[in-house]
């Protein structure tokens, strides 16, 4: 049985044997900007972005969810950056997202084999090219704008499961959402 997260960390200082343990352990990560300050805001980014290259290494990150309701104009370019880490690095299997209205999701993210389970909030959805969620379970949209290929898009998902190539799709939930 493998050690809790903070054990790893503690016998991977003191043992050279054991240095590389943490980075078998499967986490879960957090990251939830508290307030609408800016300069908290921008020292949650710089802390986000720490976070994620440390964790770059791990080999198994179940889940990522980033809660951050600050500023599209100013920040936009790093949530991108963390939907990549989830979606392209660290192949996460659970990913929430909850931003600002406004904020397109990046195309890279609509293509990815890892994903079982994705929640999407205050995003615009709006697919140029194929979507292929392989192996999704769960796709949940909330408060989010979806453009007019994109209800197509979702809305065949739902009906006939492979529109998007997502043959295991469990649940398709959307709510309060603009179309």
């Amino acid at each position: 049985m493998l050690l809790k997260n903070k054990a790893v960390v503690r016998t991977s200082v003191l043992s050279k044997r054991w240095q590389f343990l943490w980075k078998s352990v499967p986490v879960s990560l957090y990251f939830v900007l508290p307030g609408h300050d800016e300069k908290k805001a921008s020292n949650f980014v710089a802390s986000t972005h720490r976070e994620l290259h440390y964790w770059r290494y791990c080999r198994k990150i179940r889940k990522l969810e980033v809660i951050f309701s600050f500023g599209i104009e100013f920040f936009a370019i790093d949530v991108d950056l963390w939907v990549h880490f989830a979606t392209k690095i660290a192949k996460v299997e659970d990913f929430k997202l909850e931003y600002c209205l406004g904020y397109e999701f990046p195309q890279i993210a609509y293509k990815n084999t890892f994903l079982k389970k994705l929640v999407l909030q205050y995003c615009t959805l709006n697919p140029t090219g194929s979507v292929n969620w392989s192996i999704l379970l769960s796709l949940s949209f909330g408060n989010v704008e979806l453009k007019e290929d994109a209800i197509k898009k979702y809305y065949q998902v739902a009906l006939t499961w492979s529109a998007c190539n997502c043959m295991m799709l469990r649940a398709f939930i959307l709510w309060k959402s603009a179309i």
